[in-house]
């Protein structure tokens, strides 16, 4: 039995080959450098909360369970909605992701079909990816003014019953779904909680 082999054929396999290696070898090579790139700015992240004290539980919770993996989409780590002030509800969210890519905070009641969405402005969006350079943590916040309008429905539907809130980009949900916190008059925090 003759076996033949075309030496061209041959060589161009080996090329393909030996190509298709290099990109993989590439490929993984920038993955590896991506997850650590994430791991420091998750790590520095942690230890600037820690060097400040912040004892939020929500985002220390939150930051020890993340990983490079988990931090590709992002997760809400609280929305909390403040009614301590005679003259605004104060809305926070914060989250935790790879680079902040929401540009929208919707917030939705099953209950009463109330549906609210607050887009970052373009200074909140700016900060963000300024903060993206060195840590994994993200927030926003709107302040709504008595007696707006949006002032009386946001205070209707957090008195009425649950709200929720999912981050938006572009219209379309990209996080999980937060409880609204309500944080009243008669509610007491810690200094370093907002």
């Amino acid at each position: 039995m003759n076996i033949h082999c075309d030496s061209k054929f041959h060589k161009n396999s080996m090329f393909f080959n030996l190509a298709l290696c290099m990109i993989l070898a590439i490929a993984l090579g920038c993955s590896d450098s991506n997850d650590r790139d994430i791991q420091q700015r998750l790590d520095r992240t942690i230890h600037e909360l820690l060097t400040n004290n912040t004892k939020d539980g929500d985002i220390n919770a939150a930051l020890a369970l993340a990983t490079p993996k988990t931090l590709e989409n992002p997760t809400i780590v609280y929305v909390r909605a403040d009614t301590r002030s005679p003259t605004a509800v104060v809305l926070y969210v914060h989250w935790i992701e790879k680079y902040p890519t929401p540009n929208a905070l919707l917030l939705r009641s099953s209950k009463t079909g109330y549906q609210k969405v607050f887009t970052f402005d373009q200074e909140d969006i700016d900060e963000q990816n300024r903060d993206a350079k060195a840590y994994v943590l993200f927030y926003s916040v709107w302040r709504l003014e008595y007696p707006s309008e949006e002032w009386k429905a946001l205070e209707q539907q957090l008195q009425e019953g649950e709200v929720e809130a999912v981050l938006l980009r572009d219209g379309t949900p990209v996080s999980n779904i937060m409880k609204v916190e309500l944080r009243q008059k008669d509610t007491t925090s810690s200094p370093n909680t907002p």
